[in-house]
């Protein structure tokens, strides 16, 4: 395998079935290997020189079996322990980010030690905020086992957990030295794990890169199942996306804000839901919302969003709550987490107002700078329920 890049090349092809690619968030990168083997990845983590690696994982039989694969793979440095952790929406607290600290001390993590994250979203931002709290910075890699953490999660420097009813209401800024993202792993997995990652890449096109809607529209299909080569475009499709805002916003403050785009009222359902709505699912729903309340403001074209309802469903998403994971959520608590949202604060709304992300067409949020709108919270309530919550 030939050296990983230097830190001024954007990408290097390292074997034939595995590229590395420079993520670039900021000033900073993110070396990616998209594809390739668990050999190649060991080699990248020897090449970090940790002292000792620690290999934490999702609580699926598979996630423990890959990480047990890593940790036997790994050569230069010595592996001390295989941790599993709770990867539910439940299990995205504080508490078990002090659990996985105290576990780390506990097995003699120094400053130049390296975690490893083994699973979805939830996993792949528990172990990063650990990581980023531990003698306030250890070296964090990220294996991505899900479409969407593929795909969204780890393509940012974003790690939070949920707290006092907020959605990622405590968390950092901290970037993985390393990801390694292989598609390979998702055979066999859940259709809706795979469907609900396609949510992320519909609401990049939409609000980022309009040129991939052709793309995506001839892509997607509703059994959620994609061949390896298809994968590996549509995460290369999300790095392109986001890499064009976060290149210049790292901390998605300003014009990255558009990848909110349906996580007001998608947060909201997640929360409310108990995690019963996964988030891509939620996501999709509050594109729907963000969509309505859009047309009621008279700023889009009704044919785009017959687009976007169009992709949303062609990719299998559905386009309301089912029956039971409807009845979970309270339109006045629904009410109560918008008030919560934690966009609030970065343009002055009203008590009675949420922050949202709205676009008047493909790839053109608004307004450009800062695209966040005011919008009545009863509005977005309303509508939300006419349209998703079914009345």
């Amino acid at each position: 395998m030939s050296a990983p890049p230097s830190r001024s090349t954007p990408a290097t092809r390292i074997e034939p079935d595995g590229d590395l690619h420079r993520f670039l968030i900021g000033g900073r990168g993110i070396d990616y290997l998209l594809g390739g083997d668990i050999g190649q990845f060991a080699q990248l983590v020897d090449d970090q020189a940790f002292d000792r690696v620690f290999v934490v994982h999702g609580n699926h039989p598979r996630l423990r079996e890959l990480a047990v694969a890593i940790a036997g793979t790994v050569s230069r440095c010595g592996t001390d322990a295989v941790l599993g952790i709770d990867d539910s929406e439940a299990g995205k607290t504080i508490h078990f980010v002090d659990a996985l600290c105290s576990g780390l001390f506990s097995r003699g993590v120094t400053r130049s030690g390296g975690v490893v994250a083994v699973g979805g979203g939830v996993v792949c931002n528990l172990v990063g905020l650990a990581a980023s709290l531990v003698y306030r910075g250890i070296g964090l890699v990220q294996v991505p086992t899900t479409l969407m953490a593929m795909s969204d999660v780890v393509l940012s420097f974003k790690q939070g957990v949920n707290f006092a009813g907020h959605k990622n209401g405590i968390g950092s800024y901290y970037a993985p030295r390393l990801v390694w993202a292989d598609p390979a792993v998702l055979e066999g997995a859940p259709v809706d794990v795979v469907r609900e990652g396609i949510a992320e890449l519909i609401k990049n096109a939409f609000t980022i890169s309009p040129q991939f809607l052709e793309v995506l529209s001839s892509l997607l299909r509703e059994d959620g199942c994609y061949s390896f080569a298809e994968l590996r475009q549509l995460i290369a499709m999300a790095m392109s996306s986001k890499g064009c805002v976060l290149s210049s916003d790292p901390a998605e403050c300003g014009p990255a804000l558009c990848l909110e785009y349906g996580h007001t009222v998608g947060h909201a359902l997640e929360l409310l839901s108990g995690g019963r709505i996964r988030h891509g699912v939620a996501v999709g729903l509050g594109m729907r919302v963000a969509g309505a309340v859009a047309a009621e403001l008279g700023v889009i074209r009704d044919h785009y969003l017959d687009l976007q309802t169009e992709l949303i469903a062609r990719a299998g998403l559905p386009l309301t709550c089912r029956a039971a994971d409807a009845a979970t959520v309270d339109r006045g608590e629904l009410a109560a987490q918008l008030r919560r949202d934690n966009k609030r604060g970065l343009i002055a709304v009203g008590p009675e107002e949420v922050p949202m992300v709205l676009i008047e067409g493909p790839g053109c949020p608004i307004p450009r700078g800062l695209p966040l709108t005011p919008v009545p919270i009863g509005r977005v309530t309303g509508l939300a329920s006419q349209l998703i919550l079914c009345g």
